[in-house]
């Protein structure tokens, strides 16, 4: 409890003025297909076709948000803090219900006419009971706590040039699995150079950023846990600590189509090392765009990410041979609102997931192919001043 004290000095402004800046209400239903993300076909090791819901849940489900924005200037200083919580029921899949609940509050001091510091903290958790071996990849939906800082200066050397530097912490610990404890610290850094362009043209701005991540992993306790990807971290009843070092780099730039709509592609990197365990290595490398629009009526954003990950090494052989692993990420999302009055929204969200993969057993969820839908309708209420 006493790391949560690091939060304060972020917080305390707002102690003294409770004025709100804006507070919102979203209620939303829709369907899910593939909940647990897993592969077409799962058997048990005993090659037993498993069928229905325990194999592949899907359902309809129903959402609840509350959220909470608030921002405040005083002098040389900005204060925001943004509060949400959320709780999403699934009808006939109630393991899978969900219970997200985000403090971030931020600070922003101007140093002098170039000059800024930035600081932002976060407090989250995500809840829920969803089980472990029903999930593709195991930890992919597995309830957890985080607790992260981040601060650094912004630099403007020149009108339209923005650097900025950050420092992060955090500290994720997720919810046990059987008898076991897995957790993790992470510390690292992040610059982002940021150049407006020619406007004439349309195209407005360059945005290039790479950032350093370093995790300390730990689990005591037994039981076998797996990180996000499925790799075995640690086995039974072991104490294990070890690291991996992640290396991003990303490009991106942004197109005015129009006086209300812009199109934003970019491509990106990353690395991630263990240097003990090469199984656990990977490159992944992609692209992605987004194309968004908005008037007084009606706003609409459409996403897409492409990815490859390349495992040179994979700690087991598929039932072909394969000991390297390829996989390829296929993300999209589609999001529009209709706005009625000044308060209230309308709006409707789809989005596909899907994952191509030259591993296949059928006996085991991490690694696989999977496709992964659902959309939603819903409504937003949003009182207080913009």
């Amino acid at each position: 409890m006493k790391r949560y004290f690091i939060l304060l000095p972020l917080v305390l402004p707002f102690i003294a003025n409770t004025q709100t800046t804006r507070f919102s209400i979203e209620t939303e239903a829709g369907y899910e297909y593939n909940i647990s993300q897993n592969a077409p076909e799962l058997t048990d090791e005993n090659g037993e076709l498993l069928l229905g819901i325990d194999a592949m849940p899907s359902s309809f489900f129903n959402k609840s948000k509350f959220g909470f924005d608030y921002r405040k200037k005083k002098k040389k200083h900005i204060f925001g803090l943004d509060a949400n919580a959320s709780y999403t029921y699934f009808l006939s899949y109630q393991k899978a219900n969900t219970l997200n609940m985000n403090l971030t509050p931020e600070h922003k001091v101007k140093l002098s006419k170039k000059w800024f510091f930035l600081q932002e903290g976060q407090l989250k958790m995500v809840n829920r009971n969803i089980e472990n071996e029903l999930v593709a990849d195991f930890n992919l939906r597995t309830p957890y706590n985080l607790l992260g800082y981040e601060a650094g200066l912004k630099f403007l050397p020149a009108k339209g040039t923005r650097i900025t530097l950050l420092g992060s912490v955090a500290k994720k610990k997720y919810k046990p699995a059987g008898n076991a404890n897995f957790k993790y610290d992470e510390y690292g850094g992040e610059l982002i150079f940021s150049k407006s362009l020619d406007k004439e043209r349309g195209l407005t701005r360059l945005e290039l950023e790479t950032s350093y991540k370093k995790r300390f992993y730990q689990q005591d306790g037994s039981g076998t846990i797996r990180d996000e990807d499925g790799t075995v971290l640690q086995g039974d009843g072991e104490l294990n600590l070890y690291t991996m070092r992640f290396i991003r780099v990303a490009a991106s730039t942004k197109f005015m189509i129009g006086d209300n709509i812009y199109f934003k592609p970019g491509v990106f990197w990353v690395n991630r090392k263990d240097p003990v365990n090469d199984f656990r290595n990977y490159n992944q490398y992609g692209a992605k765009f987004l194309l968004k629009y908005k008037n007084d009526k009606n706003a609409f954003a459409l996403r897409g990410n492409i990815s490859r990950r390349l495992y040179p090494v994979r700690f087991s052989a598929d039932v072909n041979g394969n000991t390297d692993l390829d996989l390829i990420y296929i993300r999209t999302s589609f999001d529009y609102e209709r706005f009625i009055g000044k308060r209230s929204t309308i709006f409707f969200s789809a989005e596909l997931n899907k994952r191509t993969s030259n591993y296949d057993i059928p006996s085991k969820t991490a690694f696989r192919p999977y496709l992964n839908t659902g959309f939603s309708v819903g409504w937003r209420l949003a009182l207080g001043k913009k």
